[in-house]
């Protein structure tokens, strides 16, 4: 089975698991690990058909254990992959409105200081037949 595992932030690796045949590597990697607790485990009623039967709940338990760790882990990392896409769209975003804004401010004032230079220059056109009148 291959998917994918979450890792720092959004980054995520492939991951493959191999999940049958239960054969004899797996049997001894597994036996190498060593056991949580002090109390080791046992089966009640040491028959041969209950052993038989334990061991299947235990492999049909370990199979759907492992398929959803597998399904919740590339859940997880697609969620986070776009969560990141979601906050770097969000940033763009941003920086596109400061650049927005700051051209219309710009837009703006330049509309305002030519209007200015307008009134200015109309006053001072006015203004001078009348100073050319007091003077003669």
């Amino acid at each position: 089975m291959f998917y994918n595992r979450p890792s720092s932030g959004a980054v995520y690796a492939p991951v493959d698991q191999r999940l049958l045949p239960l054969d004899a590597p797996w049997r001894h990697a597994l036996a190498d690990v060593p056991w949580p607790t002090n109390n080791l485990p046992e089966v009640i009623g040491g028959d041969s058909d209950s052993n038989t039967g334990t061991l299947r709940a235990l492999i049909r338990e370990y199979l759907f254990v492992s398929i959803f760790r597998a399904c919740a882990e590339s859940l997880a990392s697609e969620n986070a992959s776009r969560l990141a896409a979601m906050q770097r769209a969000d940033k763009n975003i941003d920086e596109l409105l400061d650049t927005l804004n700051a051209t219309f401010h710009r837009l703006r004032q330049s509309g305002i200081d030519e209007e200015l230079f307008d009134v200015i220059a109309g006053f001072e056109a006015l203004s001078e037949p009348r100073r050319s009148a007091q003077s003669s």
